[in-house]
């Protein structure tokens, strides 16, 4: 189960609703957050949302971790939360510690996939339509903006600001321009990628 969210702590009731109440261990991956120095308030309303549920959490930086190390702190747990900040270096860092690699995997042994803002452009085919959004300069060592297309589509997270309506615009004619396909995730609303077919909460 995918579960896709521009901020996963305003969505946190809905997300409960989905998410069978066996599932209480969360590996928290914060990785997208680095580039900003620890001024990262959204993590910290993500992390807090996620305890008042009732779970238990594993703080994981996937560029601290790599390979057998990583495999082993992910396979204790039931969820893979990742939160949200620079999509570009999270990319960067999820395909060097070999968590793009290990992640498909995991969630066909019974994982469920939560991603907040970055952790849900992480999922989707690329990140090429979403520079005007995050700085592909945060992430030197990205060969490819390629994502890891464990959906369809590219998710374009915190729709409807007014403040980015001129992104948005620009967004969809680069994607058209290019292919892509891309899905739409305001801040209230928590996008579930189940069977191949996507359902809204």
């Amino acid at each position: 189960m995918i579960l896709l969210s521009s901020k996963a702590a305003t969505v946190i009731d809905k997300i409960n609703l989905v998410l069978p109440s066996s599932a209480k261990k969360v590996a928290f991956i914060t990785t997208a957050g680095n580039p900003y120095a620890g001024e990262t308030p959204w993590i910290e309303e993500d992390r807090r949302a996620v305890l008042s549920s009732g779970r238990t959490l594993d703080v994981l930086d996937l560029a601290q971790l790599k390979d057998q190390q990583l495999i082993d702190r992910l396979t204790s747990a039931d969820i893979i939360f990742v939160c949200g900040g620079n999509a570009f270096y999270l990319l960067q860092e999820s395909n060097r510690s070999g968590f793009s690699s290990v992640l498909p995997a995991l969630l066909d042994q019974g994982r469920h996939y939560i991603g907040s803002s970055a952790g849900a452009s992480l999922v989707g085919t690329s990140l090429h339509c979403l520079h005007l959004f995050d700085d592909p300069l945060a992430a030197p060592s990205l060969s490819s903006d390629k994502a890891l297309a464990l959906v369809p589509f590219v998710p374009l997270v915190h729709f409807g600001r007014e403040k980015y309506f001129a992104k948005y615009l620009e967004t969809f004619k680069v994607a058209y321009s290019i292919g892509e396909s891309i899905v739409s995730i305001r801040d209230d609303q928590l996008l579930l990628w189940s069977n191949n077919s996507i359902e809204w909460r």
